[in-house]
């Protein structure tokens, strides 16, 4: 029989028998068992994570779409400048903007300056405004606004 822990063969065992309290005896703890800080930096952590990340690919797809409905009102613009009527430059620049999908593009949001662009000429400029809201995905919930608006001006002179 051991009578102290220097006469053991095997030194992890002495240090493992040095650190014991024996059992949890009532409310006492334990001494091998750990706090739960892990878990709730876990908890506070991932949520803002997720967040960011979230928030990262929800504005480069605005981004993307800001430049989509930018091409549309250069090509709205060009075809303001070959001298058709204002419907047909809101219907060019609706179907260059069809690749948007969260986007709702309607008549209205579509300004033609001069308002008829048959009647001008050489040397005068012709801009196209597209101010078309936006639907967020995800960061509806977090931001408070369901919708943002992307302008979009592009400005061009008659030749």
């Amino acid at each position: 029989m051991l009578t102290s822990l220097k006469e053991c063969q095997y030194p992890g065992l002495t240090r493992w028998m040095s650190n014991y309290q024996g059992p949890s005896i009532g409310g006492q703890k334990r001494r091998f068992q750990k706090g739960g800080g892990e878990i709730l930096q876990f908890a506070l952590i991932v949520p803002v994570a997720i967040l960011l990340i979230f928030s990262f690919a929800e504005f480069g797809i605005a981004l993307s779409s800001k430049a989509v409905l930018a091409n549309a009102s250069r090509v709205a613009v060009r075809e303001a400048i070959r001298k058709p009527t204002a419907a047909r430059v809101k219907q060019v620049a609706k179907e260059a903007a069809m690749q948007v999908k969260n986007a709702t593009i309607t008549d209205g949001c579509i300004t033609i300056n001069p308002a008829d662009p048959s009647i001008t000429t050489s040397g005068q400029y012709i801009s196209v405004t597209i101010d078309c809201p936006y639907q967020l995905l995800v960061l509806s919930k977090f931001l408070g606004k369901s919708a943002i608006t992307l302008p979009v001006k592009t400005t061009m002179r008659v030749p």
